[in-house]
């Protein structure tokens, strides 16, 4: 008996999809951040999601994401929707590289958080991909990679305080100020430190960095001194100060610190610190003869009592 044509033709078909490749499942990935730019010293969370739109499960498919300069300390998670299995469920550096199943209508969720390095200067992008497992083929490999761009908006909090540790001044006397700037972040930045001293104070200065700050070690006069400051550091300024014998009262002195204007500071209020000293009232002291005829005068009002009574 002979077969119906329309069944010859359906074997010839499979036959033909067959040679023509086997399965065939078309994946495809998106990325995002939900945002345009990022904070250098901020942190930066991607969701991306990899799907599978069929016509054939994709078990085995290749799931990729390096994690590049300036991300860093990077972790991510990974979880299976709609019957998508991830092969390993949360992980950190370098990537987040690892086999994914992906039936029809299945996909992954991996969630990635990373802080973004806080001397990032240019803009910067991260890629993800979705790779079909060996002998699958993908009729729209287009969509098997996504990429998500950053834009950069550096912020730094500068601050500034400065004490000589007393309030009050001694005309001919001296003094010493201690001058402290830091960057409190996020991001990294460049500042200049000034402090105009009055015309009754001369003054020599040294200073030193920690963290990673950079100042001028050494000067005479004004502070107008570029400084480097990374998040978290700061320059220590030691101003060694006569007082000229004239000075006037309150001896005031003010110093700031400032950055660029196209880097923010959320906090200008901390900018500048000011110290101000009274004059220093003397307290009269008595020589040898000032103290007998203080004592001399005490006796005689102690004998003046006792003829009173």
């Amino acid at each position: 008996m002979k077969k119906p044509l329309a069944f010859l033709a359906l074997i010839a078909f499979g036959a033909s999809a067959a040679w023509a490749g086997g399965p065939s499942s078309d994946l495809s990935i998106t990325k995002t951040d939900g945002a345009l730019t990022s904070t250098p010293g901020g942190t930066i969370t991607y969701t991306i999601i990899a799907s599978n739109s069929g016509p054939s499960p994709a078990p085995g498919s290749g799931f990729g994401d390096l994690f590049t300069d300036p991300l860093e300390n990077c972790t991510w998670t990974c979880v299976g929707q709609l019957g998508g299995m991830c092969s390993v469920a949360a992980g950190g550096e370098p990537s987040a590289n690892q086999s994914v199943d992906l039936p029809v209508g299945g996909q992954v969720v991996v969630t990635v958080t990373c802080d973004i390095a806080s001397n990032a200067i240019v803009s910067f992008f991260n890629t993800a991909t979705i790779t079909s497992p060996p002998g699958n083929s993908d009729p729209v490999g287009v969509n098997n990679s996504a990429t998500d761009v950053n834009g950069l908006n550096p912020v730094a909090d500068l601050s500034i305080t400065k004490t000589d540790g007393t309030s009050t001044f001694e005309p001919g006397g001296s003094t010493i100020y201690t001058i402290v700037t830091s960057n409190n972040g996020p991001s990294d930045a460049l500042g200049d430190v000034t402090d105009i001293f009055p015309a009754s104070l001369g003054c020599n200065w040294t200073c030193v960095g920690s963290g990673g700050g950079i100042c001028s070690a050494a000067g005479a006069g004004d502070i107008t001194d570029e400084v480097g400051l990374p998040a978290g550091s700061n320059v220590t300024y030691t101003a060694i100060c006569s007082i000229a014998p004239d000075a006037p009262e309150p001896l005031v002195n003010t110093a700031s610190v400032s950055a660029s204007p196209t880097l923010p500071d959320p906090t200008p209020g901390n900018n500048s610190a000011t110290d101000a000293d009274a004059l220093l009232v003397p307290i009269p002291t008595l020589d040898f003869l000032g103290l007998a005829a203080l004592a001399s005068g005490l006796g005689l009002m102690a004998a003046r009592r006792l003829r009173r009574r």
